[in-house]
């Protein structure tokens, strides 16, 4: 009897080790999904900066470095 308990609190944290990771899998997975957005953003800004004022510009000196 004693052996079937164990079974059962480990089946039930089984199934909750399995759910918690899925809701961080979801979560890492969104997070990867904004970086990358922000990281097209960011390279988008930069082009626009320097087709609009030029290389040699202040304004795309001072984003030029800008990595994400």
């Amino acid at each position: 009897m004693r052996i079937q308990f164990k079974i059962t609190d480990v089946t039930v944290a089984n199934n909750l080790v399995t759910k918690n990771y899925a809701a961080l899998k979801t979560t890492v997975d969104y997070g990867v999904k904004n970086y990358e957005d922000l990281s097209e953003k960011t390279q988008r800004i930069k082009e626009s900066v320097k087709s609009q004022y030029g290389v040699a510009s202040t304004e795309y000196k001072l984003i030029k470095g800008l990595k994400v």
